[in-house]
C-alpha cells in the first residue's frame, strides 16, 4: 500500500512569533528506505549554529501512536545529515503526521507537522552499479554483471572494467521500478586486490556490497518493498494490469488500451524516453526497432502503464 502522510504546519520550540533554531532545521525528505522496509528515512539540513546534541527523531500519526523512532547514532546536526527511523507499527500511516526532535536531557527541542509521501514519485528509481577495489593488490580485469526479477528474467546485462593503475573502480547506471531484484557479478578471472561489488541509490546515496568471491557476487534486494502494492496509480507487470495490454509481432509495437490514450510514452530500462505522441485512440501499432531489452509503455493520463521485454 502506498504510505501518505499529510499534515499542516510547523512548530518550534519557542512561541510561534519568535525566531527559533527550529526554524533553520530543514526536513528536506521522509520516505522509505529504499533498501529496508523496517526503515523509514529522514534527512534533515541545519543552517542555524545550534548543534542539536544527541539527536533522535520520533514519528506519530494522527493517534499519537509511536510511527518510527531514531536510535542514538549522532553527536549532533551540524550541517546534512540522514537519519533512520524504525518502524514501530505495521498500521496504516494515511494519518497526519507529527515528528518530535529529542535531544540531550530528554528534551523535545522542535517538533513539526508537515505531508509526508514516504514512496517515491518516479517510475524507476535511478541506481549505480559498480565494482570497486578496496586495496591489498592492484585488481585488473573484467566484471560482467546481470540484474534479475524475481521470475529470473534477465532484464539487463553489461561489464565493469578494472584496469592495473589506470582504473580501480567502475560504475553504470540503470533505471528500476520498484520490486525484488537479483543482481549477479561474474570476474573474467582472478582480479587482484579486494573486489567488491556494489549497487547504489542514487538519490539519498544508499548502497549495498559484496565482495567477489570465486570470482562471483549475488547482491539481493528489495527496492522500495513497502511501496510495492502501488507507484502512482501505474502496474508495472503486464499481467496485473486490467486496462492496457501490449506486445510485439512483426517489427510492431501492439497496443491495446480500455481508454483512449491521451498521452503515451516508451521508456527504455535506463530511464531515457525513446517515444512520446498523443495518439487518442485506444489500439496502436508503432514501429520498433529498438535494442533487445526491457521497456515500459506508459499512459501517463490514464495512470496505466505495463512493462514488455523484448528480445
Amino acid at each position: 500500500m502506498r504510505h501518505t502522510l499529510f499534515g499542516i504546519f510547523l512548530l518550534g520550540s519557542l512561541s510561534a512569533f519568535a525566531q527559533s533554531p527550529c526554524d533553520s532545521l530543514e526536513i528536506l525528505n521522509i520516505s522509505s528506505h529504499p533498501f529496508t522496509d523496517s526503515l523509514i528515512l529522514l534527512e534533515v539540513e541545519n543552517t542555524s549554529s545550534e548543534f542539536f546534541s544527541y539527536p533522535q527523531f520520533v514519528m506519530f500519526n494522527g493517534a499519537n501512536d509511536t510511527v518510527a523512532f531514531e536510535e542514538l547514532n549522532y553527536f549532533g546536526i551540524s550541517s546534512f545529515s540522514q537519519h533512520h527511523l524504525k518502524v514501530a507499527t505495521n498500521d496504516s500511516f494515511e494519518f497526519a503526521s507529527r515528528i518530535e526532535l529529542w535531544t540531550i536531557g530528554d528534551t523535545v527541542a522542535c517538533e513539526f507537522v508537515l505531508p509526508v509521501d514516504l514512496c517515491p514519485k518516479d517510475l524507476c528509481i535511478e541506481l549505480q552499479i559498480g565494482v570497486q577495489n578496496f586495496g591489498g593488490a592492484l585488481a585488473d580485469g573484467e566484471v560482467v554483471w546481470s540484474v534479475f526479477d524475481t521470475n529470473l528474467t534477465k532484464l539487463a546485462t553489461g561489464n565493469l572494467t578494472l584496469i592495473d593503475t589506470a582504473k580501480q573502480e567502475d560504475y553504470a547506471t540503470l533505471c528500476l521500478p520498484i520490486g525484488d531484484y537479483r543482481f549477479e557479478y561474474a570476474a573474467s578471472g582472478p582480479l587482484g586486490g579486494q573486489v567488491y561489488a556494489n549497487v547504489l541509490e542514487m538519490e539519498h546515496t544508499i548502497g549495498l556490497n559484496a565482495q567477489l568471491s570465486s570470482f562471483a557476487a549475488i547482491i539481493e534486494l528489495e527496492l522500495y518493498g513497502n511501496c510495492e502494492d502501488e507507484t502512482l496509480g501505474f502496474a508495472f507487470e503486464a499481467e496485473n494490469n486490467k486496462s492496457m495490454s501490449a506486445w510485439i509481432e512483426e517489427g510492431e509495437l501492439k497496443i491495446e488500451s480500455l481508454e483512449s490514450i491521451r498521452s503515451l510514452q516508451i521508456v527504455d530500462l535506463q530511464g531515457r524516453e525513446i517515444h512520446s505522441s498523443k495518439p487518442l485512440q485506444r489500439t496502436l501499432s508503432i514501429p520498433f526497432n529498438y535494442p533487445k531489452g526491457l521497456y515500459f509503455i506508459l499512459d501517463v493520463e490514464n495512470l496505466s502503464s505495463v512493462r514488455i521485454a523484448h528480445f
